[in-house]
């Protein structure tokens, strides 16, 4: 347990040396029992993605740093170990979610699962079938560790979608972005990674090197601009902070989970196939100590998970088990956000009492 901690203290770490080398920058609602399509995960997740490695004919040559201001005020990196990141593109259009439907009893459980530690929480429950759920400090702001990943995972979706960068495109992993690798890295320093393969790692192992190129790549400013534009009122990459809710992040992985929400049926999160691949990205996450360890084996979560000494953080999809689609359960957005160092248990206890509050679960059906 110590050396987990410890190692998932070093991985925080990197995240924060990230974070602080981040360059600043209508239509009607559903009503619920429209028969919405939830995305679910398809066989096969974005885990499995092998990495191409050049070959030494292939490598190419590192920049090599030349005299010139920092890229980033205050930051002793040359601009020639950094990707350039594009100026402002066009935002998306503001997401509308399904109305919550407030539910006294939810809220009672989550109540009694927190119990004293009530105030370092904020969680958010949201069912997509006819949008009941329960609230606990919605607002209430949390330095956001690796949950960031899932706005940069939303950017790099809305940049392919304007046609402003392929999934084949290689990244060049130099000396500066390999300085944040802890041993989750599948190539040499001046090796590259594809946009698609830095997705992979990014979300499946958390890998900060693909994190970094991938936020670079995009724009930090460009993520804050879309975050605001769809509708997240706090969420942002800052050079000093990465602030965030429970609201924010249920609403975010609300807009991929339900992709033609409206009556458009536009998509919410880029485009519906643009939603299936995220939720097979988050579907590939390997951290399974919070919301995946109070619900039964076997179910499908997407989710993220962030984590450092002052944040445990767990946000995500929560589906049906296969054949069930006639119970009165249903697929649902949870967030679990708290300002505990590590401390996964309770976080799977909330998971746990949500589950079951949802399905009706017997002793013998809880997650383990």
């Amino acid at each position: 347990m110590r050396d987990a901690r410890l190692l998932a203290a070093v991985l925080a770490l990197a995240l924060l040396l990230a974070a602080c080398g981040i360059a600043t920058e209508e239509e009607a609602t559903p009503e619920p029992g429209q028969g919405v399509e939830v995305v679910r995960p398809t066989p096969g997740t974005p885990a499995d993605v092998e990495p191409v490695t050049p070959s030494s004919a292939e490598t190419p040559t590192c920049y090599q740093p030349t005299p010139q201001e920092p890229a980033v005020e205050g930051t002793p990196v040359e601009p020639s170990e950094r990707i350039t990141s594009p100026g402002p593109v066009a935002t998306p259009s503001n997401y509308e979610p399904l109305p919550l439907q407030e539910d006294a009893a939810l809220e009672a459980r989550l109540r009694e699962a927190l119990g004293d530690e009530i105030d370092s929480y904020g969680v958010v429950i949201k069912s997509l079938d006819d949008g009941r759920g329960a609230l606990i400090n919605p607002e209430k702001v949390f330095y956001a560790a690796s949950l960031f990943k899932v706005a940069v995972m939303y950017e790099v979706f809305h940049q392919r979608s304007l046609g402003l960068l392929s999934f084949d495109e290689r990244l060049l992993v130099t000396p500066y972005y390999a300085g944040f690798d802890l041993g989750t890295l599948p190539v040499e320093v001046c090796q590259t990674l594809s946009v698609g393969e830095a997705l992979a790692y990014m979300m499946s192992i958390s890998d900060n090197t693909s994190a970094v190129l991938l936020q670079d790549r995009v724009g930090a400013g460009n993520v804050n601009r879309s975050l605001e534009a769809l509708g997240l009122t706090t969420t942002r990459l800052l050079s000093d902070d990465l602030p965030t809710t429970a609201a924010d992040m249920a609403l975010l992985m609300e807009m991929i989970a339900r992709p033609d929400g409206r009556p458009s049926g536009r998509g919410e999160a880029v485009d519906a196939g643009a939603s299936q691949e995220m939720v097979n990205l988050l579907a590939s996450e390997e951290i399974d100590n919070g919301l995946r360890a109070g619900v039964p084996e076997g179910t499908v979560v997407a989710h993220k998970t962030g984590n450092w000494t002052n944040a445990t953080h767990d946000a995500g999809i929560v589906y049906l088990p296969a054949g069930q689609a006639g119970s009165p359960a249903a697929t649902y957005v949870i967030a679990v956000l708290s300002e505990k160092a590590y401390e996964t248990e309770l976080t799977a206890e909330v998971s746990r009492a949500v589950w079951e509050y949802y399905n009706g679960a017997t002793d013998g059906e809880e997650g383990e």
